[in-house]
């Protein structure tokens, strides 16, 4: 078909097409204009026709994948169905960028621009994947793309797996890009131990800045990183040639990843923007006390800065709560744009702010500036890079507590069993427990059996109910 008719054709009388793209290994894909919505968007079409067995399936899978998958980091299917000629077609919003285009002009990241602009969006999309029981097992340069304001987003479900479905069949067991891909087999048992191995090689491409050919590669780009400047421990677990040593999901890989992240980043500057509007500045002036203006957002900058914590409210919405001395903002990251729109400033008493605080995660090192309505944004910058340290540390604490509260049920239950063989020594007493549950503050135990309350003695650790 000629360009001529390659413009003027146009699917479901609603998607013009406006450019045909490089064919996929199972599928066509248009650039087209919705003339319902007038939104640019990329038109999906089995290579072959539909009712040829492997081009039907991929196409079923990657539907219901994306069906299934709602996540900022995977693209979003926008609509479905079938075409005039009975064809079936996904509607997906168009990625103008893509990462195999970046290396190819030679591009090559930092540890730090790295995780903030792929790697972590990455692990977070096949984290959200894998917790849906689907493995994409396909993940190359090719399937990473970028929307307009630069967001990562894993394209192509063709060949994802899920998990809870029926066995694997010979179909797509093969199937992959090598070696972005593991040269083993895929029977299903591991899977998702796959997309942790593709991570780990886009990982190495971005931060070498190569595009590789064959698996003996890796094991010399490998040898020329620092383990100071990349996390080489984790690489190589990823990078074996048996899945069982490789992070066994997406999940598992992303606590490791952001433990050395956040490590690599401690003590190192941030600088965001926070920007606050004609009427939530005149509200925070007079909750100052009439204060001019500009006073009021010069003392909200300085309130903040002097001790900043953060946790984030809503991932979906992008919100996010800044703790000062005496000040709690809530803000929200702005698409296609470097900088947070306040939503919301409360003044709290200094009590208050403290235990709010205790909450939140604290940031030493960021530093932020408070822009008035008419500022210039121009230098705004690092709102990702913010968003992911804020995550890493939220992940950190999270960590932490779970950790402190396995430690005091062990200490807590390895009391109960000291106790429980002094009596038993001491009084001749026979305690047989079945379980223990928490109740508030205090462990449950529940005992097999009548037992006498009189032959317990006072006890710090036993109290009967």
């Amino acid at each position: 078909m000629d360009n001529e008719n390659q413009k003027a054709q146009t699917f479901c009388d609603r998607y013009k097409v406006v450019e045909t793209l490089k064919p996929g290994g199972m599928a066509r894909v248009f650039r087209v204009i919705d003339r319902d919505t007038q939104l640019t968007l990329a038109l999906k079409l089995p290579l072959a026709a539909s009712t040829e067995a492997q081009a039907s399936l991929a196409f079923h899978r990657e539907h219901e994948a994306l069906e299934e998958l709602r996540h900022p980091n995977i693209v979003q299917l926008v609509n479905s169905g079938r075409t005039e000629h009975g064809e079936l077609f996904l509607a997906l919003e168009w990625l103008p960028i893509c990462l195999s285009d970046k290396l190819a002009e030679g591009r090559r990241w930092t540890w730090e621009e790295f995780y903030t602009d792929v790697g972590a969006p990455l692990v977070l999309a096949l984290a959200a994947a894998h917790k849906r029981h689907i493995a994409h097992r396909d993940i190359k340069p090719d399937n990473l793309r970028f929307d307009e304001f630069g967001t990562l987003k894993v394209i192509d479900f063709g060949i994802a797996k899920a998990r809870a479905s029926v066995g694997l069949g010979e179909t797509f067991k093969q199937a992959g890009s090598p070696p972005y891909t593991p040269p083993e087999a895929d029977d299903g048992a591991n899977s998702f131990a796959r997309d942790t191995y593709s991570w780990a090689a886009i990982a190495l491409a971005c931060l070498t800045g190569t595009t590789f050919a064959n698996y003996d590669e890796f094991k010399h780009v490998l040898a020329t990183l620092s383990a100071r400047a990349a996390p080489l421990a984790v690489l190589q677990r990823c990078l074996s040639l048996n899945p069982l040593e490789r992070p066994a999901n997406a999940t598992d890989l992303q606590v490791q990843l952001d433990e050395f992240h956040r490590n690599f980043t401690e003590g190192r500057p941030l600088h965001i923007t926070l920007q606050i509007s004609t009427r939530d500045l005149g509200e925070l002036s007079k909750k100052l006390g009439d204060r001019r203006p500009e006073d009021s957002a010069s003392l909200l900058q300085r309130d903040l800065n002097g001790s900043i914590h953060a946790y984030i409210v809503s991932e979906d919405d992008r919100l996010v709560r800044l703790l000062g001395a005496t000040l709690d903002v809530t803000c929200k990251a702005l698409d296609g744009s470097e900088i947070f729109r306040i939503q919301s400033v409360r003044l709290l008493e200094p009590e208050r702010a403290e235990r709010e605080r205790r909450q939140a995660s604290e940031l030493r090192t960021v530093t932020l500036e408070i822009l008035g309505p008419l500022s210039p944004t121009r230098n705004a910058a690092n709102q990702r890079a913010f968003w992911l340290r804020l995550i890493t540390e939220e992940g950190h604490r999270n960590r932490e507590r779970d950790r402190m509260v396995r430690e005091m049920w062990f200490d807590c239950w390895a009391a109960v069993l000291r106790e429980k063989d002094r009596i038993q020594k001491n009084r001749r007493l026979r305690i047989s427990f079945t379980s223990i549950r928490s109740q508030g503050n205090n462990a449950v135990a529940v005992c097999e059996g009548e037992i006498n309350p009189d032959e317990f003695p006072n006890s710090l650790v036993y109290k009967l109910h």
